[in-house]
């Protein structure tokens, strides 16, 4: 009897386990893999969804000028409220669950598109184990088991994010505007679709001679600290 009652409660921990997210394949939101719903259309959401909670909760609040989303500070980082701060700049934070990795060129108001990153190709002999979402971006130091095979797998979507946080209007000779940019990393709690952890890169804004009228985008740099957070 004493080890019938042992076997269930062993099977009952590996269940709620498995539920938590800690099983290997466990699915966290199967509305993510519903018919009719496409990378594009999750990872809007996810990332819309992320950034009204932020100003909902009073971390940021949001810029009026067309193409900017969030008031930021002169050097470009988002002005983030005293509680915003604690929640979400910790250096503690640490990954523990599946993730895919995107991108967001919010440079102007008609470009913000976030999307997924393209999928790597399986390595040879692995292509049973090889999560889909497995970035082009990741290095040999971010293992392939840290992705997700699905969205409803994923728990944290990671995006390399591009914001313009300055329009200075007219500035150059054309008329053409300066738009000043910040590389940030966002981490996005994919299934409650909370902003979890931002990471500030760099910010660049143009000069008044200069090749492009937009900031440059620290997407290495970016791209370098997603690896670091799932390696």
């Amino acid at each position: 009897m004493k080890k019938v009652l042992i076997i269930a409660l062993i099977v009952a921990a590996c269940v709620a386990f498995a539920g938590c997210g800690g099983g290997e394949g466990a699915v966290l939101n199967p509305d993510a893999d519903k018919e009719g719903v496409t990378d594009e259309s999750w990872v809007k959401d996810v990332w819309d969804s992320a950034v009204q909670d932020m100003f909902d909760k009073g971390y940021a609040t949001e810029d009026p000028d067309d193409g900017v989303i969030f008031t930021c500070v002169n050097n470009g980082e988002i002005d983030l409220s005293e509680e915003g701060k604690a929640a979400l700049t910790s250096e503690d934070f640490k990954i523990d669950g599946k993730v895919i990795w995107g991108s967001e060129y919010a440079t102007q108001s008609e470009t913000a598109e976030p999307r997924v990153d393209p999928c790597a190709e399986p390595q040879e002999g692995q292509e049973e184990t090889w999560p889909h979402y497995v970035s082009t971006y990741a290095v040999s130091t971010t293992k392939h088991e840290a992705f997700a095979d699905t969205r409803g797998q994923c728990k944290y979507l990671i995006l390399m994010t591009a914001l313009c946080y300055n329009v200075a209007h007219d500035y150059y000779f054309g008329p053409c505007d300066r738009l000043d940019i910040v590389t940030y990393v966002f981490v996005i709690d994919a299934v409650s679709k909370e902003v979890v952890h931002v990471q500030f890169i760099n910010s660049d804004s143009p000069g008044a001679v200069a090749s492009s009228f937009m900031g440059k985008i620290y997407e290495e740099n970016a791209r370098h600290y997603m690896n670091t957070l799932c390696d």
